[in-house]
């Protein structure tokens, strides 16, 4: 059952952030943030978050076997959590932009860089596994 959950949340959290490109394409957001209304810009600072997620997943796969719980080993979440562990990075990384550029008022290229920091918000993925893990008896 918690495998399950995994997998459609990481499904569900991709097919947003992909989605969001079309209101983004569409000019919804003009009144926005940049990062909200350049599409290459949004995809850039998705992928410094994927930059920032992937680096944090090292950071945490290097701690070695004893450092995973049972259920994250399961056949089925060995896709599904790095792949919702990327979009958190992704979508964390267009949140954080979008926000920065919002409270400082500026578009800045030095703002751009926040997403990388962003991307480490992916790690509420292993704690959301971690209590699957224990309510489930893991």
């Amino acid at each position: 059952m918690a495998s399950h959950r995994i997998i459609l949340a990481a499904i569900l959290l991709t097919l947003t952030i992909l989605g969001l490109w079309i209101p983004i394409a569409l000019g919804a957001f003009a009144a926005g943030p940049i990062v909200l209304r350049d599409v290459g810009l949004y995809w850039g600072v998705m992928l410094l978050g994927m930059f920032g997620a992937m680096l944090s997943l090292s950071l945490d796969s290097s701690k070695g076997a004893d450092a995973r719980s049972r259920i994250y080993d399961f056949t089925t979440t060995r896709f599904a959590v790095p792949i919702a562990r990327l979009a958190i990075g992704a979508g964390a990384a267009v949140l954080s932009v979008a926000t920065v550029q919002v409270a400082v008022g500026t578009s800045q290229p030095w703002v751009f860089l926040v997403a990388i920091p962003a991307g480490f918000s992916e790690r509420l993925v292993r704690r959301s596994v971690d209590t699957l893990a224990s309510q489930a008896g893991g």
